[in-house]
C-alpha cells in the first residue's frame, strides 16, 4: 500500500503476562502511538485487559470498588504479592489513558467474525494517515464494508484527483464492490475514462488478460512486436473485430474516433512512440474523456 509514512503497524495482544501490560502501554505512548488489538478470550493480560478496557468510563475512571476486584484478579492470575498488583493495575489504567488506540477483539464471538476486521479498524482509528491513504489500506484489504462505515462518512474531505486514483487501483485489482463505492461517492466514470487511462488499464501488467490481449494483438497485426509494446484503442478496436469474425464495427477503428485519438496523441502513435505513463497528468489535464467529445460531435 502506498502509504506516505512506511509501514502501518498494529499491536496484537493474545494471552501474555504481566511484562505484556508494560509493552501495551510502551506501544500506546510511542509518537506515532502504535495502536493496539486485545484479543479477548486469550486468557491472562489479554483477558485483564479487555475487562479494564470495557469497564473504563469515558473520562478514565472505573466504576466505584471496582478497582479491588481488579487488582485480587491480578493477584490470582500472576501470583502476585498485593504491591506488585496494585503497581499492575495502575500500569492498566495509564493505558486507559489512550482507550480511543485500543480494540477489543472476542474470539469466538459471533458480534466479531473476522481479526483482520479488527486489525484493519485499529489501524484506521490509530494511524496518522490520510482519508486517502486509508482508502489505501481498506482497498489492499478488499474491505469495502469498512472503507463504507468509516471513511466515506459525512463531511469528508478528498483532495482532487484521489477518488480517481483509487477508481483506477480498484480497476486494476478487479475490486468490483469498491469500483461501485467509488461511482456512489461521486466519481464519474464518462469523466475518469479518458483515452490515455484506457490505455494505461489494457497495458497493466497485473493479471492474465493482459498476456493474453497482448498475444492477440500480435495474432492480428500478423507479425512479432517489441515485449514492451504499448497496446492503442485502436489495435483493441481490431482485436475486438477479429474475435466477432468481422460482422461488428468497433468505435475504436471508425474514422471519428482517429481522428479524436490522432488529434490528443499528435505524430507520437502514427510514429510508432507510445506515450509514457509520466504524460498521462497532461493529457488529461488538456483533453476531455473520449466520451465528452464523441457527444459533442454527435450534437
Amino acid at each position: 500500500a502506498r502509504i506516505g509514512q512506511g509501514v502501518p503497524v498494529v499491536a496484537l495482544i493474545f494471552e501474555g503476562g504481566p511484562n505484556v501490560v508494560l509493552t501495551v502501554l510502551e506501544y500506546l505512548q510511542e509518537d506515532p502511538a502504535v495502536p493496539v488489538v486485545v484479543c479477548e478470550g486469550t486468557g491472562r493480560a489479554a483477558d485483564i485487559l479487555a475487562y479494564v478496557y470495557k469497564q473504563t468510563e469515558v473520562e478514565g475512571f472505573l466504576p466505584e470498588g471496582l478497582d479491588s476486584e481488579i487488582i485480587l484478579t491480578i493477584k490470582k492470575t500472576f501470583n502476585f504479592s498485593r504491591s506488585e498488583a496494585v503497581h499492575l493495575f495502575h500500569t492498566l489504567m495509564e493505558c486507559m489513558k489512550k482507550k480511543d488506540l485500543i480494540t477489543v477483539f472476542h474470539i469466538g464471538s459471533e458480534e466479531h467474525k473476522d481479526i483482520d476486521e479488527a486489525v484493519l479498524t485499529a489501524l484506521l482509528k490509530g494511524t496518522r494517515v490520510s482519508a486517502f491513504d486509508q482508502l489505501v489500506l481498506t482497498l489492499a484489504w478488499d474491505r469495502v464494508d469498512i472503507a463504507k462505515n468509516h471513511i466515506f462518512v459525512y463531511g469528508q474531505q478528498w483532495l482532487v484527483g484521489s477518488l480517481e486514483q483509487a477508481m483506477l487501483d480498484a480497476l486494476v485489482m478487479d475490486r468490483v464492490e469498491f469500483v461501485k463505492l467509488l461511482i456512489e461517492n461521486g466519481v464519474s466514470m464518462h469523466k475518469f475514462l479518458t483515452i490515455p487511462r484506457l490505455e494505461e488499464l489494457y497495458n497493466t501488467k497485473q493479471g492474465p488478460v493482459s498476456a493474453m490481449l497482448f498475444h492477440l494483438v500480435r495474432d492480428v497485426k500478423q507479425g512479432n512486436i517489441a515485449s514492451d509494446y504499448k497496446i492503442s484503442l485502436i489495435d483493441v478496436g481490431v482485436v475486438i473485430e477479429y474475435l466477432m469474425g468481422g460482422t461488428y464495427r468497433c468505435t475504436y477503428t471508425k474514422k471519428r474516433f482517429r481522428i479524436i485519438y490522432n488529434n490528443l496523441h499528435g505524430n507520437t502513435r502514427r510514429s510508432g512512440r507510445s506515450t509514457s505513463s509520466s504524460n498521462l497528468p497532461q493529457l488529461k489535464k488538456s483533453h476531455e474523456s473520449f466520451g465528452s467529445r464523441a457527444d459533442k460531435k454527435e450534437k
